[in-house]
């Protein structure tokens, strides 16, 4: 195993010694919080990174519990809002690299971070508790480099096949999806536009028993040679003719110009491995909310993070 990377978010507040890597195949006791002042305090512990060993279980991050001072008690979990939104992605959903610096060292455990993803920033801004479920690498067709989204989903562990998820412990009011940059030139083709129409039945079809059936809104951009925008846009027009089942797909495109600065301009936006930093990661989350918010019918709940 290569370790995970963690954030413990205190009260709702963190600094840069709330950071911290677990050992890999090592259990050890973490200190996640010390000298709090007598009262209620909130504990939020995030995991930042994704499963880089990719084999079963052996990248999985395992907890055996949690210790507290003498006189100390675990109280009932504040209240989440109602909001939820749940993310199917790409190392940029995963925050892949966010954390470093460009051209700089490649390093999973040290420099991923999914809080900080444009996901992690617009679902705070929302108010709305969020589920990411990213691979790098990962496509909608066999050509990416990690292969299909469609292989990851339904594990309850993206590369153990043995446990299934069950859709109904947790059902958003939107699904987000972002892929088709990682699959090439096969994202113009007519097999990545049945991929993606495949992908969008997959969503109404696991989540056929919410009372109010998730939105599913369709993020887009071209890239690096990759242009699956048009495919998208029409795939996502076509899933919503004559529908009779309550679901409904939203393409949600890129400001081009924006997007290509944003790839161009390295120093100020791109972390290591030409990925995207927390700052590279706003502007998007910028671009994407006002068009989120029309979508979902949502207002704002917070204010713009720096």
């Amino acid at each position: 195993a290569t370790g995970d990377r963690f954030l413990a978010v205190i009260d709702e507040c963190h600094d840069a010694s709330s950071y911290f890597s677990a050992e890999p195949q090592v259990w050890k006791l973490y200190v996640l919080a010390s000298n709090l002042s007598t009262g209620r305090h909130n504990l939020t512990l995030w995991k930042l990174s994704e499963d880089m060993v990719g084999k079963g279980l052996q990248g999985t991050a395992r907890f055996a519990g949690f210790e507290l001072p003498f006189g100390a008690s675990l109280l009932s979990p504040a209240q989440a809002g109602s909001r939820r939104l749940e993310f199917w992605g790409d190392s940029d959903t995963a925050g892949w690299c966010a954390d470093g610096l460009p051209h700089g060292e490649i390093n999973q455990t040290r420099f991923e971070n999914v809080y900080v993803s444009w996901a992690g920033q617009l679902s705070r801004e929302l108010g709305a508790a969020f589920v990411t479920e990213a691979v790098s690498g990962v496509g909608l067709t066999a050509d990416s480099p990690y292969g299909a989204m469609r292989w990851f989903l339904d594990n309850t562990c993206p590369f153990d096949g043995k446990a299934s998820w069950n859709y109904k412990l947790w059902s958003p009011d939107a699904i987000v999806i972002w892929l088709g940059l990682n699959d090439g030139n096969s994202s113009r083709s007519s097999a990545f536009a049945e991929a993606y129409r495949q992908l969008l039945e997959h969503a109404a079809s696991k989540y056929s028993f919410a009372a109010i059936p998730p939105k599913i809104l369709n993020v887009c951009g071209q890239a690096f040679g990759a242009d699956p925008c048009q495919n998208i846009k029409r795939v996502s027009a076509e899933f919503n003719q004559g529908r009779k089942d309550g679901f409904r797909s939203y393409y949600v495109a890129l400001d081009q110009n924006g997007f290509d600065m944003l790839n161009r301009d390295e120093v100020r936006y791109h972390g290591c491995d030409g990925h995207y930093n927390s700052r590279g990661h706003r502007l998007l989350m910028q671009d994407l909310l006002p068009k989120v918010q029309r979508s979902l019918e949502w207002p704002s709940d917070g204010q713009l993070l720096v």
